[in-house]
């Protein structure tokens, strides 16, 4: 059986722009779904660039996606291999390729792709709502859908300011909300210091990304500071696995997207799980076809550390989408059966994107 990588172009609208930009906000969301053709499915997987989280420039992605359209290969195998041979450096398209493989093994399996990943993944996994920055966010909303964490963005304005307008924020959260912050990189190792000890008493479950080109020893002395959790995030790319997993960082957070891969990202589930940590799933405001598939990822990992609340619920950010995303009810995205990544096959007919497939 000779297999065609196929790829065609979406572009999504915001509603807003993306409040993970301190300059200028994202406000379409670009990208290619990859489809793979077995005998009697298609596999899907979206390759979202976004070099500010940690993956290859789009036009890097689209030069390895029009490669491997030139190419055939000779079982879903050999795509596994290929998708694994450009994880480093092409992450996102590696990824698209590497699910649109599991999503067709999946299918032909008559399993949902999360089986594949881990036999004992759940079906129901807890996400956070995504509300704005800290002087700039609605969590009124979040509270009546039944959130139980709400993710803001932290170092778009002065620190003090910031931190008058999370204590602010923090007197409208009903009992049991609380907040998870990402910084993105914004302070030096004193500031992060000071916004930490302005966060005490104040219902925060943990803080991403908080130092501005800090050194893995640099953060895990911040760590040694605070009680709260530090995340990393997207300074993983940076550092060696190993050295982190030896820190004292309490958290980290995996996007496949960035990880390079759903399979790869389990395995390194594992080792955070093995040295005590706990581990976050997220999406990069990718398209339901990538949400999908990362929530898939979420269920799995969730049979490993049980428990921890995921970063899934981007899909109301986009104006359209290229099919139905999964559905939030209380904070809660409840998965199907539907072998794959859960894309039901009347949607796999038609996807409202541009172009055609290549």
């Amino acid at each position: 059986m000779n297999i065609r990588i196929q790829h065609q172009r979406y572009a999504l609208p915001l509603i807003a722009g993306w409040p993970g930009r301190r300059q200028g906000g994202l406000r379409v969301r670009e990208g290619w779904i990859v489809k793979v053709a077995g005998e009697h499915f298609h596999g899907l997987g979206d390759c979202a660039p976004l070099p500010g989280s940690g993956t290859e420039s789009a036009h890097q992605a689209r030069g390895l996606l029009e490669t491997w359209a030139r190419k055939t290969f000779p079982d879903k195998d050999s795509l596994l291999e290929e998708a694994a041979r450009y994880r480093s450096d092409f992450p996102a398209a590696s990824h698209a390729l590497e699910c649109a493989a599991l999503d067709l093994l999946a299918q032909e399996a008559g399993q949902a792709l999360r089986q594949i990943l881990s036999p004992a993944a759940r079906s129901g996994i807890e996400t956070n709502s995504l509300a704005g920055t800290a002087c700039q966010s609605e969590v009124d909303t979040a509270a009546q859908d039944g959130f139980r964490i709400v993710k803001i963005k932290a170092g778009h304005h002065d620190m003090e300011e910031e931190l008058h307008c999370l204590q602010r924020l923090c007197r409208q959260l009903p009992t049991g909300m609380g907040l998870r912050l990402d910084a993105n990189g914004a302070w030096d190792y004193d500031t992060a210091r000071r916004f930490l000890d302005g966060l005490k008493d104040l219902p925060v479950e943990s803080l991403e990304e908080p130092l501005r080109g800090g050194s893995l020893e640099d953060l895990s002395r911040l760590q040694e500071h605070t009680p709260l959790p530090l995340a990393l995030d997207e300074s993983l790319k940076h550092v060696h696995f190993q050295d982190v997993l030896d820190s004292t960082i309490r958290q980290l957070v995996l996007k496949p997207v960035v990880v390079g891969g759903l399979r790869h990202s389990f395995n390194l589930a594992g080792q955070i799980r093995e040295s005590g940590k706990n581990c976050v799933v997220t999406t990069v405001l990718e398209s339901a076809i990538g949400v999908h598939a990362t929530c898939q990822l979420a269920a799995a990992v969730d049979s490993l550390i049980p428990g921890m609340i995921h970063g899934l619920a981007t899909s109301s950010w986009l104006q359209k989408d290229v099919a139905s995303a999964p559905v939030i009810e209380a904070g809660c995205i409840h998965l199907t059966s539907t072998p794959g990544i859960g894309i039901h096959p009347h949607e796999r007919l038609s996807l409202p994107v541009q172009g055609s497939f290549s």
